[in-house]
């Protein structure tokens, strides 16, 4: 397959994407944003496929798709005895989509071993990143969170072949806010601006759940930020172990501590 029939394949899979967004978050979003979403199923393409890093992302009304990754594949192929050893494998199981400890390093061996093209891989991160096309916040490991979140809930409901393995500590975070906020309003914090988020927490619940998000936030930022951005620096092989280098050197102890601190309050 080429590099234009793979791009012509992810465009199909974002616009069925973007139907499920707007249905699930029909009643979460505005008018003016279901009109956005609308317009992008007319675009010939939301795809860009790049150079400049190893990942998927989303950026300015685009989902870029990594180019290197040909490269990547080509060359396990050819040095790496195990490509395709398990072919068919299943990654995650419907019981683990929502929570798990996967990271981008053990999907990475998972593809290895099930003989994944380009094309697998990239569909597989696509509904995260179609969901930030549609409107998903991201950017800030909290907001990141919880778009992750709602792409697993999604995955699980319609049985997308998703990876689920993006942010699976801060998953964990967010399902416990989930518990804390409710569902409904979890669907829509998804796309309220990252700067408004505490805010629309104290509007609709109260302001002790707008200053927890805004503590939770503050802290995932100062463990996180660094490598949200140096991650995109990072290419090749060697590229997606620094990643998970980066991504591991972190203490939520504080994070936990301050969701301890909530729960014993609100149970006085």
């Amino acid at each position: 397959m080429s590099v234009i029939e793979d791009k012509e394949y992810l465009d199909c899979r974002i616009k069925e994407f973007i139907k499920i967004v707007l249905e699930e978050f029909n009643d979460k979003i505005t008018e003016s944003q279901k009109q956005y979403i609308l317009s992008l199923l007319q675009k010939e393409s939301n795809i860009i496929m790049h150079d400049e890093s190893i990942n998927c992302f989303y950026r300015e009304g685009k989902i870029y798709y990594p180019l290197q990754y040909y490269t990547i594949i080509d060359d396990i192929k050819n040095n790496d005895n195990r490509y395709g050893l398990r072919r068919g494998k299943v990654f995650v199981s419907d019981e683990s989509k929502v929570m798990n400890d996967n990271n981008y390093a053990n999907f990475f061996e998972y593809a290895i071993l099930a003989g994944l093209t380009p094309r697998e891989v990239f569909e597989m991160f696509t509904l995260h990143e179609t969901m930030h096309l549609c409107g998903a916040t991201g950017h800030e490991p909290l907001s990141e969170a919880f778009t992750e979140l709602k792409a697993r809930e999604l995955s699980l409901k319609y049985g997308i072949n998703a990876a689920c393995c993006s942010y699976s500590d801060e998953v964990k975070i967010a399902l416990k806010l989930q518990k804390i906020f409710g569902k409904e309003v979890c669907d829509a914090l998804i796309f309220v601006p990252n700067k408004y988020k505490a805010d629309y927490l104290s509007e609709y619940l109260n302001s002790e759940c707008g200053d927890l998000y805004r503590q939770i936030n503050n802290e995932l930022n100062l463990q996180l930020l660094a490598y949200q951005n140096q991650r995109y620096e990072l290419s090749g092989i060697k590229g997606i172990k620094e990643a998970l280098t980066r991504y591991n050197n972190k203490d939520y102890a504080n994070v936990y501590k301050l969701l301890d601190d909530f729960k014993s309050i609100e149970y006085k």
